[in-house]
């Protein structure tokens, strides 16, 4: 079955390559998840072609795209727009690098409880963000007839879409953490993994 895929984006302008791997069909939309590559096509579109160069499971295509990213060492290549050389989304188990490591060993870990800077003590970042957020009147102007969706049903095909797309799950590149799409796209800005990199 064909899950996945690899393919890799030519830069025709600059003369630049990245390579990647994603998890569902090469016509669902999906581009990359370089920014830099992104910025680029969105300003030079026609400078841009896609050619998807395998297609299989999901751990298949992950360990040969980071076998194609480590051959020609793409991350410390200027010629590609490839920041590291395969991320381990999508392995789990056995195959994972940290299955076995606990406590102090594994890397994960090592901020957690007792050793956070903040354990015991109230998340500052936190408070910075849901400072002045707080909206008591939003419900009131989204019940009624204010709502959109008041009055309306959701047809069988529109409810079989949202749950097959609250059910997707995706694997950060940088960390390999399963998560849903809105979690995924606040999570691989910000990903520790990828700050180490």
């Amino acid at each position: 079955m064909n899950e996945a895929f690899v393919y890799c984006w030519t830069d025709w302008a600059k003369d630049k390559l990245y390579i990647g791997v994603h998890i569902g069909s090469p016509d669902d939309g999906y581009v990359c998840s370089s920014i830099p590559m992104k910025e680029e096509r969105l300003t030079r579109p026609g400078d841009f072609t896609r050619t998807i160069v395998a297609s299989g499971s999901k751990e298949n295509m992950y360990s040969f795209e980071r076998t194609l990213l480590k051959v020609v060492d793409a991350k410390n290549d200027p010629h590609y727009y490839n920041k590291s050389n395969g991320g381990g989304a999508g392995v789990a188990g056995e195959k994972h690098w940290a299955y076995g490591l606990t406590g102090d060993k594994n890397p994960n870990y090592k901020n957690r409880g007792e050793k956070s800077p903040l354990f015991g003590k109230k998340n500052p970042a936190a408070s910075k963000v849901n400072k002045g957020r707080k909206r008591p009147d939003h419900s009131k102007k989204m019940s009624g007839e204010s709502n959109p969706m008041f009055g309306k049903k959701r047809t069988e095909e529109e409810l079989k879409g949202l749950k097959a797309y609250a059910n997707t799950k995706l694997y950060c590149i940088h960390c390999g953490r399963g998560m849903n799409k809105g979690a995924l796209a606040n999570h691989q800005p910000k990903c520790k993994e990828r700050k180490q990199k």
